[in-house]
Parts: C-alpha cells; sequence; structure tokens
C-alpha cells in the first residue's frame, strides 16, 4: 500500500499534470535510480499533488548525498539542475526556429516537435521539485551542522537569505531603471527582456509593452526605490559573508553554506528558466492547435499521450474531456487516471483536501520574515486568481495557498502575507525578505479558516495569526 504525502495545491490542467507528472518520475529514475510515485487529485482547477512518501523521503536523502560528494569531489553540487535547465531552453528554441523554418508542418513534424518538448519540460520538474526536497534533508543537515560551529542568533536566517536579486526583484530594478530615464527604447527593451513573465504555461499571453508602461506611469521616486534596493542588497550580502568569515570554516561548510544560499535562488530562477521555455514554444503550440482544429481549453483537457494519439490517427478533437474530478496516478512505471465522475468514485479527493472546522482552528507556521501588523485579510482563490489580485488593496493581509511572480503586484500593496504551503525559501518568503514584510508560511489551513474581510493581526515573529474580528 502506496502512502501518499501531500505537498502541493496548485491550478492544473490535465494535460500539465501528465506532462508532470511523468516528467518528475522519469527523471527521478533517470538520475537518482528512484521509482517515486506521484499523484494529483483534481477538482475543476484545483489539484493536490502527493508524493509517495518513501520515495520523496529516498530522494531526499539521496539530493543531500549528492550534493555532500560533489562538495568532497570539489564539484559544483547544482551542475545537474543548471544542465538540465540549459537543456529545456535549447530544446524550446530550436523548436521554435524548426518549427517556424518550415511554413507547413507534417504529421511526423508536429509530434517529433511534441516529444521533444514534453522530454525537455519534463525532465526539468526535478528542477523544480530539487529545492523543496532539499528542505526536508540537505537544508536540516546544513542547519544541524551549523548549530555544532556556532549559537550565533539568527546563523541560519542570514545562511538562507537571499542576497542575489530574485527574478522579481530583478524585473523591478530594471523596471525603476526605465521609470528613471523614460524612454521608447528602454521600455520596449525592458519589455523584451521580461515579456515572458506572464508565461505560466505555453496557453498564457505574454506581456506587452503597455502593460509594462503603465506600471512604469505608477512608480514614484524611482530613483530613492533603486537606492533602497541596492542598499538592502548590500547589507544582506556584507551579512552573509561577514558571518562567513567569522566562524573559521572550513572549506567544504564553507561551500555548504554557499550551495545552500544558491539553492534559494534556484528556486527562484527555476520559474524563470520554465516560463521561457513556454514563452519560446508558444508559436509551435499556437501551429499545433490549428493542425488539430482546437482551442487551448481543449489541447489542455486531454492528456499529452491523447495528443500524440490524436496526431498519429489523424483526428481532431472538437470539445475538451470536461472531466471535472479526476485523480492520475504515476508509479512504478505505470500511469493511471481515474474520472471520479464517471466512475462514480470521488474519495481519491474528498480524502485529498483537508476539512478544517473554521470555529477551532488555529493559524500556526513558519516564521519567513518576522514583524507584526494588523489588517484586513484579501484571500487569493486559486480559480480566480486573476480576479482577486486586483482587489488587493494597500494595507491588505495577503493569504493565498502559496504565492507565485504573477502575485507581485498585490503583494506590494499588501501589508504582510500568509500562505497555506511553503518553506524558508519559497517564494512568498523570499519575496516577504525583499520587501521587508511581514510573512508566515507553511500554516496547512489559513485559507480555509479566513475570509475575506476579516480583522487580523499577523505576528510573524511567533508564527501566529490571531482573528481580531470576523467580517
Amino acid at each position: 500500500m502506496v502512502k501518499w504525502k501531500k505537498y502541493a495545491t496548485r491550478d492544473l490542467s490535465i494535460y500539465k499534470t501528465a506532462a508532470y507528472l511523468n516528467g518528475l518520475s522519469d527523471a527521478a529514475k533517470k538520475h537518482f535510480k528512484i521509482d517515486l510515485g506521484v499523484m494529483v487529485c483534481g477538482k475543476n482547477v484545483e489539484c493536490v499533488l502527493y508524493l509517495d512518501e518513501d520515495g520523496s523521503k529516498e530522494l531526499s536523502e539521496r539530493i543531500l548525498n549528492h550534493t555532500l560528494d560533489a562538495i568532497r569531489d570539489n564539484k559544483d553540487p547544482l551542475e545537474l539542475m543548471e544542465k538540465i535547465a540549459a537543456n529545456v531552453l535549447k530544446t524550446a528554441k530550436n523548436i521554435s526556429i524548426r518549427s517556424s523554418s518550415k511554413k507547413v508542418l507534417s504529421k511526423k513534424d508536429f509530434i517529433r516537435f511534441h516529444n521533444e518538448f514534453l522530454q525537455a519540460i519534463g525532465e526539468y520538474q526535478i528542477v523544480v521539485w530539487w529545492s523543496v526536497l532539499a528542505e526536508n534533508g540537505l537544508f536540516l543537515y546544513a542547519k544541524n551542522r551549523l548549530r555544532q560551529i556556532t549559537n550565533k542568533k539568527d546563523a541560519w536566517e542570514t545562511i538562507i537569505c537571499l542576497f542575489e536579486p530574485s527574478v522579481v526583484e530583478e524585473e523591478r530594478i530594471s523596471l525603476l531603471n526605465a521609470a528613471a530615464n523614460p524612454s521608447k527604447e528602454i521600455i520596449e527593451e525592458h519589455a523584451c527582456k521580461f515579456s515572458w513573465m506572464n508565461m505560466r504555461f505555453f496557453s498564457d499571453m505574454p506581456l506587452t509593452t503597455e502593460q509594462f508602461t503603465r506600471r512604469i506611469n505608477e512608480i514614484k521616486n524611482p530613483v530613492k526605490s533603486l537606492r533602497i534596493i541596492k542598499d538592502k542588497q548590500n547589507k544582506k550580502r556584507n551579512n552573509f559573508f561577514n558571518l562567513l568569515n567569522s566562524l573559521n570554516l572550513t572549506e567544504n561548510d564553507r561551500t555548504l553554506f554557499v550551495t545552500i544560499n544558491r539553492i534559494n535562488l534556484l528556486r527562484q530562477t527555476r520559474d524563470r528558466t520554465r516560463r521561457t521555455a513556454f514563452f519560446l514554444i508558444k508559436p509551435f503550440y499556437e501551429k499545433l492547435n490549428q493542425h488539430l482544429g482546437c482551442d487551448y481549453d481543449v489541447l489542455l483537457s486531454y492528456s499529452p499521450g491523447q495528443i500524440t494519439n490524436f496526431l498519429k490517427k489523424g483526428i481532431r478533437p472538437k470539445t475538451g474531456s470536461n472531466v471535472m474530478e479526476f485523480s492520475y496516478i504515476v508509479h512504478k512505471g505505470k500511469e493511471e487516471f481515474i474520472n471520479h465522475v464517471e466512475h462514480n468514485d470521488k474519495n481519491y479527493f474528498d480524502n485529498a483536501i483537508d476539512r478544517i472546522s473554521p470555529e477551532s482552528a488555529e493559524i500556526r507556521g513558519t516564521s519567513a520574515n518576522k514583524g507584526n501588523v494588523i489588517g484586513v485579510v484579501k484571500t487569493i482563490n486559486l480559480n480566480k486568481w486573476k480576479e482577486d489580485i486586483n482587489s488587493v488593496k494597500k494595507g491588505d493581509i495577503l493569504v493565498a495557498v502559496s504565492t507565485k511572480p504573477d502575485y507581485v503586484v498585490a503583494m506590494e500593496k499588501a501589508a504582510a502575507f500568509v500562505t497555506d504551503e511553503g518553506g524558508l525559501t519559497c517564494h512568498a518568503a523570499i519575496i516577504a525578505r525583499e520587501m521587508g514584510k511581514p510573512c508566515i508560511v507553511g500554516t496547512q489551513n489559513a485559507t480555509k479558516v479566513l475570509n475575506d474581510g476579516d480583522l487580523v493581526e499577523v505576528n510573524a515573529t511567533k508564527g501566529a495569526v490571531r482573528i481580531l474580528k470576523r467580517n
């Protein structure tokens, strides 16, 4: 009997689910010789992602050993991850060039390009999950090692605090520079560099020059903002290296702690790689849709394997599968798809979603950035997040399952962040430290307990949220 461990809740289509799960399982076997079981239970767009407990524990241990072995051998512990990331970008770019060079693609072209990209983006899932699983093994090892070396207060927080600009902050710096020296050429250059940021999948639309221009017009005193960001970065960098220099570390220990900080950066740059790949591959998928005679809603409602079969048989799907409740399981080389409506079996999903009593629940989590603030709750729902982020007001408490780069505009307005999921290296934690805002992650139940309009106190120093007044 497989023991499934809940890891994340995401908005996923059947196409994404199958591509990601098969990719992660194959990559774990290819690079770490592990049969990792993965499962998604979906209802509408809300999907709960599980890994089999034994397999994920073993993979965490392999990541730890891989890192320590590389350090002992004087090699780069993240070299494999960087090679996989470079490969997915190279593959997407090559397919884009090859497919655009032909006026008409053959059936073999469509099948070959489709499978090549799926293989690359699938293998990339090991990069996506590397930092998540590292927290369960490598980070605990490094934290214990640091405790053996020093009892300095906040030493671990200094080690994990990202001192290089994240992708979000890098874009913010570029935007502020454009606002400080506005010209059509500079704004277009910025748009060309960061238009990929909206590409959560190839079905999304890239950001436009007009969208960046609107943000630039809202900026006040960009020079001052740039100076503040630069000062914060210098302070974090100095704190990090001053700490390392003060500890009289061995070369291996120093490399270990630098690697921990680099993994935090990897967690941010992984999203840039994935979204850039989707930006590059989008023209091919536009042609694929035309060839199949369908739109993205239809395409994404089928698995990649089904799309390949449509191509082989010359079938044009007219409508989507309309499966609203499903489970997709990949385990020991086998995959299983369960339509709960068709089979009248809802146990998978009902058991996957935790039912918590709002009256008795306590909201506690990990303090990702200290501070204390009172504000009104604004919850970001997975099924309508685009609407919700636009309704966040200055001083609101942003509550979400997790955050992502798409939420940054709302996070800039919010006074604090509270998430169900995540650890000290998650997106919300890193952005909170960059913005200097209180943040609590990993509460498990914040989105279930808190309602829009509730007045709450976020005590991120203690990792607790207190409800002052219900809406």
